[in-house]
């Protein structure tokens, strides 16, 4: 299976991914029904498997986010999957309307394969291995598991916080030692409307 690389997307291929998202939005709207891309109809680049995740904003505001850690199908229908599913099913908010729709602003972040950190990391160790603004980083343990994207640097540029809060974010206590979870890395290209 071919990797995907980030340098091979171009701004036309961005453009393309972002209108599906918003078509995959509209049409669930519109129809009352899941659209799905039909992968052949886009270019090559764009057929190849890869992770990806979508946000929606409003007024600046989180109003969705979904998508997968692993790739399992083409970039073009993951994108219009986690549109859908973040307009519509991220449990977090309520269903998006037709009335909101003009005010989302819509964000795709493709994911690089993840990459597993040594096991048995303390705090620190993990804390040396990643770069803020760079590195997303997934949290794992038995039934559970946690990521944030690179994106939340902005907000958490402290990597202690970072940390921290990724923790609770997967329902463990603060406290609870990063040595005895998976930890794995991961970078992303992010674009948006």
């Amino acid at each position: 299976m071919p990797v995907l690389r980030f340098s091979s997307i171009k701004r036309e291929h961005q453009q393309a991914l972002l209108k599906v998202a918003r078509y995959a939005i509209e049409h669930y709207l519109s129809e009352q029904q899941r659209w799905q891309a039909e992968p052949e109809q886009y270019p090559t680049i764009l057929q190849v498997q890869a992770a990806s995740f979508v946000t929606l904003h409003k007024n600046a505001q989180l109003r969705g986010c979904i998508g997968s850690l692993e790739a399992y199908q083409a970039l073009v229908q993951e994108v219009a999957l986690h549109a859908y599913q973040a307009a519509f099913e991220d449990l977090r908010f309520a269903p998006l309307t037709l009335q909101e729709l003009p005010l989302i602003h819509i964000s795709i972040s493709i994911l690089s394969p993840s990459q597993a950190l040594p096991p048995q990391l303390n705090e620190a160790a993990l804390i040396a291995r990643l770069r803020p603004n760079q590195d997303g980083l997934i949290l794992a343990q038995g039934n559970k598991q946690a990521v944030f994207l690179p994106q939340v640097w902005q907000q958490l540029p402290n990597s202690n916080d970072f940390i921290q809060q990724l923790k609770r974010k997967g329902g463990w206590s603060l406290n609870s030692p990063v040595e005895k979870m998976r930890c794995f890395k991961f970078q992303v290209l992010e674009f948006g409307e």
